[in-house]
């Protein structure tokens, strides 16, 4: 099934030219389009897009506190947050609000639709420039809950850019099973999403940065 997308920008000729790439690839569909944060919640509530793209510089309500709304009222949501910002300190807040990563508009939109297609198979897309200027930007986490061995490895093979069906073959089991266990990793990281999950294993030594593709 196509990708279900809602994209959120106060620019029309940004969402118009969204909307014209998307056309371009059969495995996205659009299914709505908000100028601002509080009707990107509206919608969101009435579409319930598979995925959203996200401008964090939206006027009324800033985009960070609408990706918490959404992750909060739709948890299984991924957000992809945009921006032609190079603010890290913005963008990290919007990565600790439940944004599943974050593209500059300034990147070719055939990146955007590859990251839409990733995030969508659940991988955590962290490019190296992004992990270098955003992590330093994160607030220390509190100490992790106890890990076992299965959470390491999911964490290992998350950083590496696995998709959850990657996953499912690496550590042969199924598909539920993996998202089952991604879910008490970031339950045990205190982190909403796959990314800040990674991110913290980081931050604390559990993983190398440097695992992270």
């Amino acid at each position: 099934m196509p990708i279900r997308v809602q994209i959120v920008d106060s620019q029309r000729v940004v969402r118009r030219g969204l909307s014209m790439l998307f056309l371009t690839d059969s495995d996205i569909t659009l299914v709505a389009e908000a100028a601002d944060g509080q009707e990107a919640i509206e919608v969101a509530r009435q579409q319930q897009p598979d995925l959203i793209l996200m401008d964090i510089l939206l006027p009324k309500v800033s985009g960070a506190a609408v990706i918490g709304t959404l992750r909060e009222q739709q948890p299984q949501l991924r957000i992809v947050a945009l921006s032609s910002s190079s603010d890290y300190a913005l963008i990290g807040r919007a990565i600790l609000a439940g944004a599943d990563t974050y593209l500059h508009k300034g990147n070719q939109p055939r990146q955007l639709i590859h990251i839409i297609k990733g995030v969508a198979a659940g991988r955590v897309i962290l490019p190296p420039a992004l992990r270098q200027r955003v992590l330093p930007e994160l607030p220390p986490p509190t100490p992790a809950q106890p890990l076992t061995g299965l959470d390491l490895s999911i964490l290992k093979l998350l950083a590496a850019t696995r998709s959850d069906i990657e996953i499912a073959e690496a550590l042969q089991t199924s598909i539920d099973e993996v998202q089952s266990a991604v879910r008490h990793v970031q339950e045990q990281l205190s982190a909403s999403t796959r990314l800040l999950a990674v991110l913290r294993a980081m931050q604390l030594g559990l993983i190398a940065p440097e695992t992270s593709g």
